[in-house]
């Protein structure tokens, strides 16, 4: 995955065009082709409730709907998705959820600050350039 350092100007003006774009969210392709529908099945099968947490823009408001039809085109019938603005972790904590999958390292630190959940990083990168947690010798110098 190619990571790009752009400007807060340079963002705001990429989710403006991303807004501009018909059925954006649609349209985009799993990274793991099938792994929705693999997820859908075994959350059925051992009757797991799954919320999908995501961010959007505040100006790019479209709330949950693009991706339950994205999801739901993948496989997963009837999905929950949740549009966040604020910390993964408050929410986590809030709805008492056991475990959290995100990409993001910095929601993962929010989900274990703020609650009682486990994350699990989904981390696409080389591993030499994820953030690394200090340890507690490292922490107590």
């Amino acid at each position: 995955m190619m990571k790009l350092n752009m400007t807060s100007r340079q963002q705001r003006r990429l989710w403006r065009h991303i807004g501009s774009i018909e059925n954006f969210w649609e349209t985009l392709a799993e990274l793991e082709p099938g792994v929705i529908q693999r997820l859908a099945a075994i959350a059925t099968e051992r009757r797991w409730e799954v919320i999908f947490l995501t961010k959007r823009p505040r100006r790019q408001a479209h709330g949950a709907g693009p991706d339950q039809r994205w999801l739901a085109s993948k496989g997963f019938a009837l999905p929950s998705v949740y549009v966040v603005q604020g910390s993964r972790g408050r929410i986590a904590h809030a709805l008492d959820v056991d475990i959290v999958v995100d990409d993001r390292p910095e929601n993962c630190l929010d989900v274990v600050v703020d609650s009682k959940a486990r994350a699990i990083l989904v981390w696409r990168e080389d591993e030499s350039s994820c953030p690394r947690r200090r340890s507690a010798s490292a922490s107590a110098s």
